[in-house]
């Protein structure tokens, strides 16, 4: 299982999170495009940081070419 986790935390409590699993078809040649939305607290807390990070728990093997976030506000 592999997942890309966005979270919104300090050092002491995770405020927020949400997980996307990212799955694969290794029978295809070319790169797809993928696209999550994460809808996340309105105001966050102070000294909080957002953290996205790909999460690998079983060590499987993993290729990307270009990870882009965007962050807009309301």
């Amino acid at each position: 299982d592999v997942v890309l986790v966005v979270s919104v935390e300090n050092r002491q409590d995770v405020f927020d999170y949400q997980v996307f699993p990212l799955a694969w078809n290794d029978s295809k040649k070319s790169w797809e495009t993928v696209y999550f939305k994460a809808d996340l607290l309105m105001s966050l807390p102070q000294n909080a940081q957002l953290k996205t990070y790909i999460w690998n728990k079983n060590r499987n093997s993993l290729a990307l070419k270009r990870m882009e976030i965007t962050l807009t506000g309301k």
